[in-house]
């Protein structure tokens, strides 16, 4: 049986993204390219990776500090909490604008260099429950290896 390695299977045409880039502008990348993550990238080093599940949880996690600090809130005029479901959302939405890359990102970046095989990549995956590896050469990024070219590989035996 041949020995597949990551380099012969990875993606080079990689999307990156930057740690102070807007959220919004990165969720827009993302749609664009018709990509579900991507390394982001900052001085040629990786330091990081953002998903769209990055994408959806930050959401959540500013909706559920928006709803928690719109609770605590009472008007002066009113007995009533400030949590109007509007209230809540344009919160968010206000907060979402500012946010940046480095605020959702994974910077525990589990990445493989293109001389291992693909076996190990998959158990990588696997191991760590992600669906794309930066593929690492040194400290420069060379390229993207994704669940779907594990795929391809593995349908070529």
């Amino acid at each position: 049986m041949k020995t597949m390695l990551v380099g012969e299977w990875m993606s080079n045409d990689v999307t990156t993204l930057q740690p102070n880039q807007r959220l919004v502008l990165a969720e827009e990348v993302l749609v664009r390219e018709k990509i579900t993550g991507a390394p982001v990238v900052e001085n040629g080093r990786v330091v990081g990776v953002l998903s769209r599940s990055d994408l959806v949880r930050q959401l959540e996690l500013e909706r559920s500090k928006t709803e928690a600090a719109c609770e605590a809130f009472v008007p002066f005029d009113s007995e009533e909490p400030f949590s109007t479901p509007l209230a809540v959302s344009t919160a968010v939405a206000t907060r979402w604008i500012d946010l940046e890359v480095k605020d959702a990102m994974r910077t525990n970046v589990v990445h493989i260099s293109p001389i291992e095989t693909i076996a190990e990549a998959a158990q990588l995956m696997v191991e760590h429950s992600i669906h794309r590896l930066p593929v690492v050469d040194g400290d420069e990024l060379v390229g993207v290896l994704s669940t779907l070219d594990v795929l391809r590989a593995v349908a070529t035996l």
